[in-house]
């Protein structure tokens, strides 16, 4: 008998250290939880500050492109724009002259005159098909 009390004391033991952990558990995959749900609020927010701006960098690039007096600063920034954009645009150029470029290593295709007798190889060097005494 001392031996099943022993028996049921450990498993009432186990069972309390399992409902302990199940509870834990719970409780951090609830924080876990809570701390996704923040992160998410804070990269919005970082988005939102992001828009802000680029708003207010189009604003400066549109007073730069009216002649508006920006500061030096922001002048140099404009400008660094104005080289990159110059860089695309040569780039672009030298993809169009690609594409219309015909291919310098490409051999020229002819189309075929002539279509060889039913019954016999297309070239010399290959084997006539079976059946034909050439």
């Amino acid at each position: 008998m001392a031996f099943l009390e022993k028996l049921g004391g450990i498993a009432r033991t186990a069972g309390e250290k399992a409902a302990e952990v199940a509870k834990t558990a719970g409780e951090k995959a609830g924080t876990a939880i809570e701390v996704g749900k923040l992160s998410v609020k804070v990269k919005s927010e970082e988005n939102e500050i992001d828009n802000i701006k680029l708003a207010l960098g189009q604003l400066i690039w549109e007073q730069y492109l009216a002649g508006n007096q920006l500061g030096e600063d922001l002048a140099q920034l404009c400008r660094e724009i104005q080289n990159h954009q110059n860089i695309i645009s040569g780039l672009k150029d030298q993809i169009v002259a690609l594409k219309e470029k015909p291919e310098e290593n490409q051999p020229e295709v002819k189309p075929e005159t002539e279509k060889p007798e039913e019954g016999t190889a297309c070239r010399e060097d290959q084997t006539p098909p079976a059946g034909d005494s050439k």
